[in-house]
């Protein structure tokens, strides 16, 4: 039924830039396991088909949908979707995925409607009002909305049991941009994020990650300074990290990371992530 899905879809999107696909190989396998059912007993590497569909809506507001189908989609899982906007401010991105996240556990049946979501996001409304969106994102937005609140500067370190999820990582990237956070995120086999800047927007950061389907996800450390001029950036810009130990391994080279953390002034948080002292793999 996948397969049956993503065909409509390339037959209705047909222009290159509307509909891409993250890594076209595992699309080729899950085509091959279709049929040489067979092979799936024998092929332990079949991965989730992620892919992105731009689309305008009413508004003519274009949104990016990063879509990833488990391999049990339809029949026992939803498909997971993050909705990305560079014109919309964080809040109302935040408010859209919400309501896209009750669309679909609402809507769920075990039965194909990738292009029922994409239906109902060219149709929705965004969200003009600043106001929390309602149920589980209401508290993230007032944490994030106390004006008198004095600003103070944090640092998070987050570790997960791995991240290989490209719609995870995708949607990392287009969250920290929203809130103005930078740092780094490292995916593999444990996968480490460290984002810096505002602590509410930290805050917000945190929990809306956490939301995410896990297998284990942990606030390892924060650092924080109340007086904005000691606080010091130690990273440009939020960027996704690869230190493959070779081309293609999901495993990284941690003594790369360490190196990467000396070199941007933060080495002695290496102990607080994964429990022992750091050493530099070129050494």
């Amino acid at each position: 039924m996948q397969l049956e899905e993503i065909t409509v879809l390339r037959s209705m999107f047909r222009e290159p830039e509307e509909l891409t696909f993250d890594n076209i190989e595992n699309l080729n396998k899950l085509e091959a396991f279709v049929v040489n059912e067979t092979a799936l007993l024998e092929d332990t590497s079949l991965e989730s088909v992620s892919f992105s569909l731009k689309l305008k809506n009413e508004t003519n507001c274009t949104l990016v949908l990063s879509f990833e189908l488990p391999f049990t989609y339809p029949l026992c899982q939803p498909p997971l979707v993050v909705i990305g906007c560079s014109s919309l401010d964080c809040h109302k991105l935040d408010a859209l995925n919400v309501q896209l996240r009750q669309y679909i556990s609402s809507k769920f049946a075990q039965a194909p409607f990738l292009y029922d979501i994409a239906q109902w996001i060219c149709e929705t409304k965004i969200p003009t009002d600043d106001v929390a969106p309602i149920g589980e994102g209401s508290d993230v937005l007032e944490t994030s909305e106390q004006p008198n609140e004095s600003k103070v500067f944090c640092r998070y370190w987050i570790y997960s049991h791995h991240i290989y999820n490209k719609v995870k990582r995708r949607g990392m990237l287009e969250l920290a941009k929203q809130l103005d956070l930078t740092g780094f995120c490292l995916p593999g086999k444990p996968g480490v994020v460290c984002v810096e800047g505002d602590r509410r927007d930290c805050i917000q950061f945190w929990k809306e990650v956490r939301k995410w389907t896990w297998k284990k996800i942990s606030l390892k450390h924060v650092e924080e300074e109340e007086d904005s001029n000691l606080f010091v950036r130690k990273f440009g810009t939020f960027e996704e990290l690869n230190f493959a130990t070779q081309p293609g391994s999901r495993h990284m080279d941690f003594g790369l990371l360490y190196k990467f953390m000396v070199d941007h002034g933060c080495g002695d948080m290496f102990i607080f992530c994964f429990g022992m002292q750091g050493r530099d793999s070129n050494l």
